[in-house]
């Protein structure tokens, strides 16, 4: 059986209700939905509806956080309650498409993987389709300590795997890139599907333009972490110590905005590199006086991963 994992927060109730129904809608319906709400605040609208489909599904289970948790330790309050061999991330605002656990929970039994996630289609508020992402990847575990391209909301996982890893450290941001590498560093093995199996909606109101740059850094942090547990066999990890390291790094709001303008203009290098034009050195040069330090770990990781940009 698969224990879904979902948890509520700021999400709009035609979200919730969207994502909830693509689970019900799936193919495989072997499961649970254990469902964390993480709003003492929630609309009453909202409220009443998810009183309503608990009563309707037994396989239905919503539990009220009295104060404000935060997604790891509500997830890992979720945990507590699962049931099932395998556990399935999703996200109240997004959309599994019908195949999606008939589709990983095959690939786990035939590989023997510990996790799989797969590809995604970005949608915006509304639901109208962006753009394809997709990274395709033959060796995860070997790719993972220099990017995290694996979609939180689209993974299955062994549930003994979470378990034995005591699920998620409280990181506010990047909870699960942390958990990724811890799992690496254990001798577990990840893959990653081909197939587009979920639509991942893309909100005004997500990570902020101003926490860019905050979110990278604790990026950097975890695979500061990766590196000492596969020195030693454990890390130094402690909210502390991350507000320290983030202290050192002297975030601003100029360095936020020249790390965003990097970003932007090293992907617009990527994607010219791609098509074998020339012009990618005007971006890739911008990239490099707004903030070089983004082009040269870029550059770096791909190098390291082995990745053919054709």
């Amino acid at each position: 059986m698969i224990s879904v994992l979902m948890c509520i927060y700021n999400e709009k109730q035609i979200w919730v209700k969207d994502a909830i129904s693509s689970i019900l809608n799936q193919t495989y319906q072997d499961f649970e939905i254990i469902i964390i709400v993480d709003n003492p605040n929630l609309p009453k609208e909202l409220k009443l509806y998810l009183d309503c489909i608990v009563v309707n599904d037994l396989r239905i289970k919503i539990y009220f956080n009295e104060i404000n948790l935060g997604l790891a330790m509500s997830l890992n309050k979720g945990l507590k309650y699962a049931s099932g061999n395998y556990i399935a991330r999703m996200d109240a605002d997004d959309i599994s498409m019908p195949e999606r656990f008939q589709r990983e929970i095959e690939y786990l039994e035939k590989t023997g993987k510990d996790l799989v996630s797969c590809q995604r289609i970005n949608i915006f508020e509304d639901g109208t389709e962006m753009d394809v992402v997709m990274h395709l990847s033959d060796n995860p575990n070997k790719e993972l300590p220099y990017s995290n391209f694996i979609v939180h909301p689209g993974v299955m996982v062994r549930t003994k795997v979470i378990k034995a890893l005591h699920g998620y450290r409280n990181f506010y941001m990047s909870q699960d890139y942390d958990l990724w590498l811890r799992m690496i560093a254990s001798g577990y093995d990840i893959g990653v599907l081909e197939d587009i199996l979920l639509k991942y909606r893309v909100r005004k109101n997500g990570i902020s333009e101003k926490n860019k740059l905050e979110q990278y850094y604790i990026s950097e942090y975890q695979k500061k972490l990766y590196k000492e547990r596969l020195r030693s066999g454990k890390d130094s990890f402690s909210e502390g110590n991350l507000k320290a390291y983030l202290c050192k790094k002297k975030i601003t709001l100029k360095k936020n905005y020249f790390y965003i303008l990097s970003r932007r203009e090293m992907d617009h290098a990527i994607k010219d590199f791609k098509t074998r034009d020339i012009r990618f050195l005007f971006p890739l040069a911008k990239a490099f006086i707004y903030y070089p330090e983004i082009p040269v770990k870029t550059i770096w990781s791909i190098y390291k991963m082995k990745i053919s940009l054709f």
